[in-house]
């Protein structure tokens, strides 16, 4: 009998160190992405600013980034099929490498350009895989609140990043740095136990995009992303330039904190009810700073509720969602197709900032709550990505559980 027990206690033992590595996996891909990014957009702007580089250099450094991070995302689902545990040992070595190109942005205008380029390859050739992995190490019932963990762990990790990186005196230090963190995920993943790839069915773009669930689901999360990215100019307009830096890295650790109660959510309730929850709220306040733009308290506020809608959208549509949606079929292009709005989201606030920031803070913030309420609409018409089964069994499971102690309780 001991032995038994012996070899359950090993085995979940061993499942949880295998659940911790995939996390560790994917909080490390992240936060390597979202602190290299934010130096490498000082930097530009930094040299934007001292006068360096033009504005149409400035802009088209970031295109390339852009581009090269969209296409390489692209070029990665399609020539690695099959071949998703190679695209990811390779990618996270690529990444190790890469950082110290933040160095190089310092340089010539071509210098810049180049590694612009090279560092949007790095970030995106295997960024799908990356959620693929994720996803087909779990199962959808459980599918939140892992991902919650994952993306906690992450917003931790990205605050952590960044202040201790934000001490160091060099650009070539901080990129040293982030190369270090890279390759500990880079030798993580290689000296664990992987996810077995499945023989699974590929399917096309046009068959994804043929599925009615998937694109309300989508409509809903593009018009976040926009609504989201285009204001961010607005908010610097706001609070100021520095001080959105600090903020912005401070959301994480906020995001961190709302994640996994986002994340248990999602398995307890739906997906469905969870995100038209988040939007509700951000509607809201935007609502506020578009009677109160200037008021430090509602400016605050939006700092708390932008973290805590940020930690229920993180989990659910950068890690959730797609994974939902592809059942059994391989995950990679579902994962492509939620990426872009995010990527091209952002891009659109780095060139339209300067335009966006004329607009009266009025009028933007009350635009955003306009088309954040109207994201619901599509969202009233999706169906939920968890089964119903699932969400019965549930039901029924606390039905018992509080039978139980009802009965407890009275004998």
């Amino acid at each position: 009998m001991s032995s038994v027990t012996d070899k359950l206690a090993f085995l979940h033992a061993l499942s949880l160190r295998f659940h911790f590595t995939v996390s560790f996996m994917v909080a490390n891909s992240f936060s390597w992405y979202v602190v290299l990014f934010t130096f490498f957009y000082q930097t530009v702007n930094n040299l934007l600013a001292s006068g360096v580089i033009t504005y149409s250099q400035w802009l088209a450094i970031f295109s390339i980034h852009y581009l090269g991070t969209i296409c390489f995302a692209v070029l990665g689902v399609i020539f690695f099929r099959g071949k998703r545990n190679t695209l990811l040992a390779l990618w996270m070595l690529l990444g190790s490498a890469s950082s110290i190109l933040l160095v190089f942005i310092n340089g010539t205008f071509l210098s810049s350009l180049l590694s612009s380029l090279f560092l949007g390859c790095a970030i995106g050739v295997g960024l799908p895989a990356c959620f693929a992995y994720f996803a087909d190490s779990t199962i959808v019932e459980n599918r939140g609140v892992a991902s919650g963990i994952t993306w906690g762990f992450s917003g931790f990790l990205i605050l952590a990043l960044a202040l201790g990186l934000g001490n160091l005196n060099t650009l070539f230090e901080r990129a040293l740095a982030l190369a270090v963190w890279r390759g500990l995920g880079f030798v993580s993943f290689s000296l664990t136990r992987r996810v077995e790839e499945q023989k699974q069915r590929i399917p096309t773009l046009r068959s994804i995009f043929s599925e009615r669930t998937l694109i309300l689901y989508l409509v809903s999360w593009v018009m976040f992303s926009l609504v989201n990215w285009i204001e961010i100019p607005m908010i610097q307009k706001t609070l100021g330039e520095s001080l959105y830096i600090y903020v912005f890295i401070v959301e994480y650790g906020i995001t961190a904190l709302f994640a996994v109660p986002a994340g248990l959510a999602c398995d307890r309730i739906g997906r469905k009810p969870v995100i038209i929850t988040g939007f509700v709220i951000l509607g809201i306040e935007y609502s506020l700073l578009s009677i109160f733009p200037e008021m430090q308290f509602t400016q605050y506020l939006y700092i708390a509720v932008d973290g805590i809608v940020w930690g229920i959208f993180a989990s659910v549509f950068f890690m959730i969602i797609w994974g939902d949606l592809a059942h059994d079929k391989r995950k990679e292009r579902y994962y492509l197709v939620g990426e872009l709005p995010y990527l091209l989201g952002s891009y659109l606030s780095a060139i339209l900032g300067p335009t966006i920031a004329l607009i009266p803070p009025i009028a933007a913030f009350s635009i955003a709550s306009f088309f954040l309420f109207v994201a619901v609409l599509p969202l009233l018409y999706a169906p939920e990505t968890l089964p119903e089964k699932k969400l019965k069994d549930r039901e029924l499971k606390g039905y018992v559980e509080k039978a139980k102690k009802t009965k407890e309780k009275y004998t």
